[in-house]
C-alpha cells in the first residue's frame, strides 16, 4: 500500500488518486526543479487561491511580452503550492517546447500571489493546482482549472508510462515469456472507466475490484458489475480497502462506512459497534482467523463477530492511533505502522517501538508485509518524516527481516528496484518470487536474491506503470489492479 495521502486527502474519486500523489506529474511535459516526496491534488476545504489583482498582472506581463497572433488552444500548467504559498511548475502539455510556455513557467515560478490550501483550519503542506492558459484572438487570458471528478477522471483514465529512478540496473525480463498476460479494460467489458485501487480474490476464486464509479467483479473470465446493494446510490464510488476473511465474507472500507458483503446480503456495521470513524486498509489473517481494519482509532480486529482493538490506552509504544497497515506473521507477532511510526507486538504482549532503536524501521512507517517460505519478512516503507523534506526520492525501498533478527534495506542505490517508493506486494510461494506493485514503474519480479524484473505498458501487455493491488487466487494465479484495468498473470 502506498502511503502518499496518502497521503491519501480527497473525497471519492480524488481520494483515490491523492492517495499514490508521490512525485506524480500529471502532465506528459514533467520538469524536474520540485521537490515533489507528498502532495495532494487540488484538496482542502480552502482551496489553494490566487491574487486576483497580481494574476492580472501576471497574464498582462504575458502579453506585452509575447506574440501569440499565430497561436490558438490551451496550456495546462501543473504547480506545486507549499505552506507558505510558493509555487514551482512540476509538468504541462506542451509536449512540443514553445517558447511561450518556458516563458509562463518562469512567470508562475516567479508568481508571489498564491494563497495555501488549507483543511480544518490547519495549512497544508504542499497542493497541486492546476492553471490553465488559453490563447485565442492574438491574446493570453489565464484560469485556475479546478481538478473536479470529471476532470480527474478523463486525466487519470490512460495508460501512465514509466518513470524509473534506478538508472544502473538493466532489466532483462527473462521471464516474461512464461507468462500469459489477460487485461480487462472498458475496451473489452462492460467497464465504465478503468481507475481501479483495490482487489479481494474469494474462496471461489471470484475477483472483486472497484472502480472510481462501481464494484465489478470476474468470474470464469467474465467481468460482471456487483450489486452494491445497501451502499448507498453515489456516482462516484471510493473503496478504501477490502478483503476476504476466512468465512468467505467480503468486508469493504467505502466513503459510506464498513460493509461486509457474503455474495447475497450486505451488511453496513455501527462506527459504535466497531470503534471505526475513518479506515485505512483490511488485512486478513488466515491462521489467526482475525481480520484487522486500520483506523485512526487504532488497530481494530474482528474474531468470530468480536470486536476489539489496540491503540495507546492499552499498548504505551504505539507512537499513534493512526494505523495505516497491520499484519501477523508466521511467528503471531503483529507488526503495525502508524503515521508516526512502527511497532511489533510479540507474543507475549510486548511492543518494540523502532523509533527507540536503530534499525531501518526508524522513521518509517511499514506499509505492506510479506514472508517467504525461509521466515524472511519484507516490508514496504513510508518515510512520514524525512529530515530533507525537498529530496526528490526518499529513504524508502524495501526492508527485509532476517530469521537471524539482522535487517538489510532495498533501495535504487544497491539493488534492482526501480523506485524507492513501493505499494502492494505478493509473495507466491511456488515460484519463490516477491511481486512488487509500483506507482511510477509498473510491476516488479523479484527472485529474492539478485534477479529484478520490471513490467510495464512500454515492454510488456501490463497496461499502466501504475499498480495498485496484488492478489492470488487458489490456482496461483496473479491479479493486478492498475489504473487501466485489470490484470491477470498465469503460468503459460
Amino acid at each position: 500500500m502506498f502511503i502518499k495521502t496518502q497521503k491519501f486527502l480527497f473525497t471519492l474519486l480524488l481520494l483515490s488518486i491523492v492517495h499514490y500523489a508521490n512525485a506524480q506529474n500529471i502532465f506528459p511535459k514533467k520538469l524536474n526543479n520540485c521537490p515533489t516526496s507528498k502532495f495532494c491534488l487540488d484538496c482542502g476545504d480552502v482551496k489553494v487561491g490566487a491574487d486576483s489583482l497580481k494574476f492580472s498582472k501576471m497574464i498582462q506581463y504575458l502579453n506585452s511580452h509575447n506574440n501569440v497572433n499565430n497561436l490558438r488552444g490551451s496550456i495546462l500548467f501543473q504547480v506545486l503550492v507549499d505552506s507558505t504559498g510558493k509555487g514551482c511548475v512540476l509538468s504541462h502539455t506542451d509536449v512540443n517546447g514553445r517558447m511561450l510556455s518556458e516563458k509562463v513557467v518562469m512567470a508562475l515560478n516567479d508568481f508571489t500571489g498564491w494563497s495555501p490550501a488549507s483543511t480544518n483550519g490547519k495549512i497544508e503542506g504542499r497542493v497541486s493546482v492546476n492553471v490553465a492558459i488559453d490563447v485565442l484572438n492574438g491574446k493570453l487570458s489565464g484560469r485556475i482549472q479546478r481538478v473536479t471528478e470529471e476532470f480527474a477522471t478523463a486525466l487519470f483514465d490512460r495508460p501512465v508510462d514509466p518513470d524509473i529512478q534506478n538508472k544502473h540496473y538493466k532489466y532483462d525480463n527473462a521471464h516474461l515469456a512464461s507468462y500469459k498476460l489477460t487485461v480487462w479494460n472498458s475496451k473489452n467489458s462492460i467497464m465504465k472507466n478503468n481507475l481501479s485501487d483495490h482487489l479481494t480474490i474469494d474462496h471461489e476464486d471470484i475477483v472483486f475490484y472497484d472502480t472510481t464509479n462501481d464494484l465489478y467483479c470476474v468470474q470464469n473470465g467474465k467481468v460482471q458489475k456487483v450489486d452494491r446493494g445497501v451502499l448507498p446510490p453515489a456516482k462516484y464510488y471510493y473503496v478504501k480497502g477490502m478483503a476476504t476473511d476466512n468465512s468467505n465474507v467480503k468486508w469493504f472500507y467505502t466513503e459510506s462506512g464498513l460493509y461486509s458483503y457474503n455474495n447475497k446480503d450486505w451488511v453496513l456495521y455501527d462506527s459504535l459497534k466497531t470503534g471505526i470513524k475513518r479506515g485505512y486498509s483490511i488485512v486478513n489473517n488466515a491462521a489467526s482467523g482475525e481480520v484487522y481494519f486500520t483506523s485512526d482509532q487504532g488497530l481494530v480486529i474482528n474474531k468470530n463477530g468480536v470486536w476489539s482493538v489496540i491503540n495507546k490506552a492499552n499498548i504505551k509504544a504505539l507512537p499513534s492511533d493512526r494505523v495505516n497497515y497491520a499484519k501477523k506473521d508466521k511467528k503471531g507477532r503483529i507488526w503495525i505502522g502508524t503515521f508516526s511510526g512502527s511497532v511489533m507486538i510479540d507474543l507475549d504482549g510486548t511492543a518494540t517501538d523502532f523509533n527507540a532503536g536503530s534499525t531501518v524501521l526508524k522513521g518509517k512507517c511499514i506499509t505492506a508485509l510479506e514472508e517467504d517460505s525461509q521466515g524472511n519478512l519484507y516490508f514496504g516503507l513510508y518515510e512520514y518524516a524525512p529530515a530533507d523534506r525537498k529530496r526528490l526520492i526518499r529513504n524508502e525501498g524495501i526492508a527485509v527481516f532476517k530469521p537471524d533478527g539482522s535487517w538489510k534495506q532495498l533501495t535504487i542505490e544497491n539493488s534492482g528496484i526501480p523506485v524507492n517508493d513501493v505499494g502492494p506486494m505478493l509473495y507466491d510461494e511456488k515460484e519463490n518470487v516477491l511481486w512488487i506493485g509500483t506507482a511510477l514503474a509498473g510491476l516488479v519480479r523479484f527472485d529474492l536474491k539478485d534477479g529484478w524484473e520490471l513490467y510495464n505498458n512500454k515492454n510488456s501487455q501490463v497496461p499502466s506503470s501504475f499498480v495498485t493491488d496484488i492478489g492470488k487466487d487458489t490456482k496461483g494465479n496473479i491479479y493486478l489492479t492498475t489504473r487501466y484495468g485489470l490484470v491477470k498473470i498465469e503460468k503459460k
